[in-house]
């Protein structure tokens, strides 16, 4: 582990994998994570897309009918991993994903620092601390946001080797790629960064390498595209996904949120990073990079919004904290990479870290009086403090061992302490609160319904009590709702005409296709469907296209004559029709583009080896030695 050579990086890539395992396994086996029961929220939405596969459907929609995005996202169904929940054996498959994925974010944390050019044995403990300690603990219940941070470094690592090398231009067409897997595990929110990170980096080396300026850019635009078109089918859902009226969830604990991003181990080492006196170090970008994030984490929650569903940043707070680990890490290899490679600054680097250690500690005992965690803490980072006052008398061997052993254990004791606690906070289903009992639907989790609105209606009928659904017309209906069904975009020259003997049957109903038949002989009214309204519905009258309006409620609704008539529904969502032939033309290209880069880089290969051939000049072999003879410096005979 601690040599130069490939096969050393290759041993501590596995050692680092073990380890993850080991502590998850650690953790199953002897109780220490009890209480983990994993992100069911996803495991109940696989649970209800493999029933909707088993009836012949298409899995990206509610199973219940409507058509809308499944509740836990939709982006999920991409990610093949997530395939193995929701067939019965989710009590096994949730702790080993959860391990597999800490394990991946641990080997590609080491890739990305080695990368950085930071020693292997610091790519080693700070890869460890990546993937393992309180934070990732703490997204253990939240599989999408974990198996994002995961991959985050692989498509930083990617970056590097293009702005740092010409002949690393091949692996430009990969970056897109990477970038989108992030997005289709369903991790929208620390993709968002890492995508973020990676286009502000790309234009910084742009405009600071100006020979390479128009390459570097177009290289941008173009994995731009590429995320653009692989990602189609989840923003073109996002766009047709109805809004609906749900508890917000509340505001984090932003002091215990900090406690599990920063913790002492990172803490400690980043201080040691703090300290450099390099030109060349990177140390201050990474700090301003830590405290923007933390900004923006601390800020994002309570940023107000018009939206009438719970955004983004205000259901999943805790993975926009992802930019603050990320720089700690950083920050923690350089300084173990200092302390290490810098003897004559060892002594002034233990003394100022012991200093702010010896003053931060305190505040974990202060703060220790609401959680207890806060003095662990503490006693955690004074004994690093004394650790490394003590490498003089351990030897640097011995002291690389203690400190990798200790902060392996730390590491362990955080991830399986937080895991036990974490709980996903369920994502509400968009779907109307009359439409039966919510707890009926598939995989819907419990959530709290109008109780203004009947929890038991037909699932269709016929209104004539028809009023224009504005916006004072819809909150009257709300206060009173007996007043009436509103209709958005109701023409103001339809009038309505009430008849006792209409009837509604229905002929058959699927995922995404249903179809009625109403009897009305003379009146006119609206067919009321107890189902989502989305853009990508479509409706017929007799086989004639009609409008699809919707209700106040968001309730499928067509206008309709006396007579009989058939309605049929059918469903055709952008993000099915347009999204998945976008998204192969996103594949498609940036396999292209691959091939075309490896190709040339084969053939310049060849051309150069060919060129430095034919330059040499053909030389004779050595002849054989001679005895050498020796000569007399008088007379010159031969001896």
């Amino acid at each position: 582990m601690f040599g130069s050579g490939r096969r050393e990086g290759v041993i501590t890539v596995l050692g680092l994998c073990v380890a993850a395992l080991t502590v998850h396994a650690v953790g199953t086996l002897t109780g220490l994570s009890d209480g983990f029961e994993g992100d069911q929220v996803l495991a109940r939405g696989m649970e209800a897309a493999h029933r909707v596969a088993a009836d012949g459907n298409v899995p990206l929609w509610d199973p219940a009918g409507a058509g809308a995005p499944l509740w836990a996202g939709g982006a999920e169904m991409l990610y093949p991993p997530w395939w193995l929940l929701g067939r019965g054996h989710d009590e096994f498959w949730l702790p080993v994903l959860v391990a597999l994925h800490a394990m991946l974010a641990c080997a590609f944390g080491f890739r990305f620092l080695r990368a950085q050019g930071r020693s292997r044995y610091s790519s080693f403990v700070c890869g460890a601390a990546y993937g393992l300690g309180a934070h990732t603990g703490h997204l253990s219940a939240n599989l999408p946001e974990l198996a994002a941070l995961a991959f985050a470094p692989l498509a930083l690592e990617i970056l590097q080797r293009i702005v740092r090398g010409e002949r690393q231009r091949h692996v430009a067409p990969l970056l897109g790629p990477a970038l989108t897997i992030p997005f289709w595990t369903g991790g929208v929110a620390t993709a968002a960064c890492t995508s973020a990170l990676v286009g502000v980096w790309l234009f910084a080396y742009a405009i600071h390498e100006r020979h390479r300026r128009g390459r570097l850019l177009l290289i941008g635009a173009s994995t731009t595209a590429v995320v653009a078109l692989l990602t189609a089918p989840m923003w073109l859902g996002a766009i047709e996904m109805p809004s609906h009226s749900i508890t917000q969830p509340h505001n984090p604990e932003l002091l215990q949120t900090v406690r599990r991003v920063v913790g002492p181990l990172l803490l400690f080492f980043a201080i040691l990073g703090a300290l450099r006196r390099q030109r060349s170090a990177s140390t201050f970008r990474w700090l301003a990079f830590a405290g923007i994030g933390a900004a923006i984490a601390l800020l994002l929650p309570l940023v107000p919004t018009k939206f009438v569903a719970a955004t983004l940043w205000q259901r999943e707070p805790d993975a926009f904290w992802w930019p603050v680990h990320f720089a700690l890490v950083l920050l923690a290899s350089n300084g173990l990479d200092d302390f290490l490679d810098l003897p004559l600054r060892r002594r002034a680097a233990t003394a100022w870290t012991m200093v702010f250690a010896t003053g931060i500690a305190p505040l974990g005992f202060v703060l220790g009086e609401r959680a207890a965690s806060f003095q662990v803490e503490a006693a955690v980072l004074f004994a690093l403090a004394m650790l490394f006052a003590m490498w003089r008398y351990l030897g640097i061997l011995r002291f690389k061992t203690v400190v990798a052993s200790a902060a392996l254990m730390w590491l362990a004791a955080a991830t399986l302490h937080e895991q036990a606690r974490a709980v996903r906070a369920p994502l509400p289903m968009s779907a109307l609160p009359m439409f039966g009992s919510h707890e009926d639907r598939p995989g819907a989790p419990a959530v709290e319904t109008d109780p203004l609105s009947p929890l038991e209606q037909p699932r269709a009928r016929i209104a004539f009590d028809l009023f224009a659904a504005d916006d004072e017309a819809r909150s009257a209906a709300k206060a009173r709702p007996t007043l009436g069904t509103g209709l958005r975009g109701l023409p103001a020259d339809f009038v309505s005409l009430a008849v006792v003997d209409a009837r509604v049957e229905q002929v058959f109903e699927g995922n995404a296709v249903s179809e009625y038949r109403v009897t009305m002989r003379r009146g006119r009214g609206a067919l009321i469907v107890n189902d989502t309204w989305t853009p990508g519905w479509r409706a017929t009258v007799d086989g004639v296209p009609t409008p699809l309006l919707a209700t106040s409620l968001g309730a499928r609704a067509v206008l309709l004559d006396g007579g009989t008539h058939t309605v049929h529904f059918d469903y055709q969502p952008r993000a099915l029709y347009i999204g998945v032939p976008l998204g192969i033309v996103g594949g498609s290209f940036a396999l292209l583009w691959f091939l075309v880069a490896f190709t040339r880089r084969v053939v310049s290969s060849r051309k150069n080896v060919e060129k430095g051939r034919l330059k040499q000049k053909v030389r004779r072999p050595p002849t054989a030695a001679k005895p050498a003879m020796a000569t007399k410096a008088i007379d010159g005979s031969i001896s």
